[in-house]
């Protein structure tokens, strides 16, 4: 995103390469670690353990 904003500047021909990881593949590594913290913070709390029985 601060590539895209133009904070950071980056050679311009990694330009197009940072459009297409913030749109393409960022949203999923959010995605995958959110999951992952809910999922650890489920099995840290203790309610993981508590439903499975």
């Amino acid at each position: 995103m601060l590539v895209k904003t133009g904070v950071v500047a980056v050679d311009p021909a990694l330009s197009d390469l940072a459009g297409w990881y913030l749109y393409l593949w960022g949203p999923w590594f959010i995605a995958g670690g959110l999951a992952f913290a809910g999922a650890a913070h489920r099995c840290t709390s203790g309610t993981a353990m508590s439903s499975a029985r």
